[in-house]
């Protein structure tokens, strides 16, 4: 495991989160909370014409370090992206985003919400 969990990366990431906002135009949109914490994360996306790559993405939100720098960091990675690609992501692409080789399990969960509102919003397509 990484020597310090809130490296600076990571505490960039959180400090400094891109894609935070609104989309004036959207095609799916969705809201994730995590139960353990109270964490909650509400995501939009545009897509392209074809409803296959991801066009634009913003967020809304409130969590912990880790939960904001991955929701910051997921974001970023979705750009370009092709929803069937990001609908196969896991602990571990969230992990490469990080920077990180492991996370407790209690951590994991925080990582993975803004990953879990991410797909739970292109599910809806």
């Amino acid at each position: 495991m990484s020597e310090d969990l809130y490296q600076e990366q990571i505490i960039e990431a959180a400090s400094n989160p891109q894609n935070m906002g609104e989309l004036s135009e959207f095609d799916v949109e969705t809201r994730e909370v995590s139960n353990s914490c109270g964490d909650a994360f509400s995501v939009q996306i545009k897509l392209t014409s074809d409803k296959t790559v991801v066009e634009d993405i913003k967020w809304q939100g409130n969590g912990c370090a880790i939960g904001m720098a991955a929701m910051s960091l997921v974001s970023s990675a979705c750009l370009t992206q092709p929803a069937s690609s990001i609908l196969k992501w896991g602990e571990k692409e969230m992990l490469d985003n990080l920077g990180l080789d492991q996370i407790s399990p209690g951590r994991s969960k925080c990582m993975m919400l803004g990953l879990r509102t991410v797909q739970s919003c292109l599910k809806k397509l």
